[in-house]
């Protein structure tokens, strides 16, 4: 429902300090979709532009005793958005340097006469494990791992939601980490955890 009362910054933060929640869901509406566009720009992920909106106003609420400094709500809010976004960022790029190292590791590595060998083994010991996952968790890591769905898609086909999407993948990855760590030098594994 649409408030029909202008927005003055200085009393929401007034009123937001108080732990006003109805002052709380106006902020939200007023910002979550700007700050949602604006991650979306950077990150080119939906499910990673809803974490950054979600990470923001949670930090909003349970920080909002610590605005009563606070001037600009508005670049307040931009600011924290910005250095989350930031942050998901540098993590991505140090997974993609570490996926870089890994396969000009592994290329090394594999380059003896028995990767054939090797890989054969591997998809076997995969394809037992992920035999063993429950019908549903199998299925969302097959469209993730294999077909290259993401998860909000993946979350559309199946009818359910992104965050059973996620767990489901967390759970299915543990299982398979755990059931093929055994089996394979330490060198091979991150292939199943990044594929």
């Amino acid at each position: 429902m649409k408030e029909n009362t202008p927005f003055n910054e200085a009393k929401m933060l007034s009123l937001l300090v108080q732990g006003s929640e109805h002052t709380f869901t106006r902020i939200f509406d007023r910002y979550h979709p700007r700050v949602f566009a604006a991650a979306l720009d950077l990150l080119k992920s939906r499910e990673l532009a809803k974490d950054v909106v979600q990470d923001v106003f949670l930090k909003v609420w349970t920080r909002r005793e610590a605005f009563e400094n606070v001037r600009n709500l508005e670049a307040f809010i931009f600011t924290m958005a910005k250095n989350i976004t930031l942050n998901i960022l540098r993590k991505k790029a140090t997974e993609v340097a570490a996926a870089y190292q890994y396969a000009i590791r592994r290329d090394k590595a594999c380059s003896t006469a028995e990767h054939p060998l090797a890989d054969q083994q591997y998809a076997t010991l995969l394809k037992e494990t992920l035999e063993k996952l429950p019908p549903q968790q199998r299925r969302v890591y097959e469209l993730s791992r294999m077909e290259g769905l993401t998860h909000e898609d993946i979350a559309l086909r199946l009818n359910i939601s992104d965050r059973t999407v996620n767990n489901h993948m967390n759970t299915a990855l543990r299982f398979i980490r755990e059931r093929l760590e055994p089996h394979m030098g330490l060198m091979l594994l991150p292939l199943v955890i990044s594929i």
